[in-house]
């Protein structure tokens, strides 16, 4: 992935160095103009607190992805995480109700091991998400799911056709738990959309924790 040093840093580099440079470089104009009669000395230390300024600024800005270039990214990728049409495939014959419900399941990933930031509305995400899209046949649960990292090229798709017939529960999950941004823990909430199927394979797929959550279970436990 060509942004991924840049999504590293946005992740790794302090939120603040961009601010504090700033106010450090407008400090030092300020001592300037202000102690523009205090002398030679005073003279060099306000030049320096521009030049430190600067340089934080620089380093906070400078090869930093922003949250804008995050949420492009996701979507190159959820376009690319579609499934196939099937409409027209012979293999699908018979297999297509007559109006085919397509579901997307999307989030963050939470777990131990992965870098995680606050974003500018406090919400807390991870470097790792997941996209599923989702068609619902006569017999089974057609999907495509694809979990990629944002700070390096690693991606894991999954093509899955699960019969009804197979499928033993379809439940809800949620966890709220601490994860480290720096030395500081912050709380996330999880909701997982979790399909045990074949014996005891588990398919977890992370969803927005609403009021519709509950309901979608319902209606995808009427297939089973």
């Amino acid at each position: 992935m060509k942004d991924s040093k840049k999504l590293l840093n946005y992740f790794t580099k302090w939120e603040g160095a961009g601010s504090t440079g700033l106010c450090l470089m407008i400090l030092g104009l300020a001592m300037i103009w202000f102690g523009r009669f205090a002398g030679y000395v005073f003279y060099i230390l306000s030049v320096l607190t521009i030049l430190v300024g600067a340089a934080i600024f620089f380093y906070g800005n400078i090869g930093r992805a922003t949250e804008s270039d995050l949420k492009e990214i996701i979507q190159h990728r959820k376009e690319k995480g579609q499934l196939p049409n099937i409409e027209e495939n012979r293999a699908f014959r018979g297999r297509l109700p007559k109006s085919i419900w397509e579901l997307e399941f999307e989030g963050y990933i939470f777990r131990e091991g992965l870098l995680f930031k606050r974003m500018k509305n406090a919400s807390l995400i991870s470097s790792e998400y997941s996209y599923t899209h989702m068609k619902v046949l006569n017999d089974a649960f057609y999907l495509k799911n694809t979990v990629f990292s944002l700070v390096e090229d690693s991606v894991t798709e999954q093509l899955l056709d699960i019969p009804f017939s197979s499928v033993t529960s379809i439940t809800v999950e949620r966890e709220r738990k601490n994860y480290p941004v720096g030395k500081k823990q912050y709380p996330a909430s999880t909701c997982y959309v979790v399909f045990t199927y074949n014996d005891g394979q588990r398919l977890l797929l992370p969803q927005k924790d609403d009021i519709y959550v509950d309901e979608l279970i319902e209606k995808l436990q009427k297939h089973i």
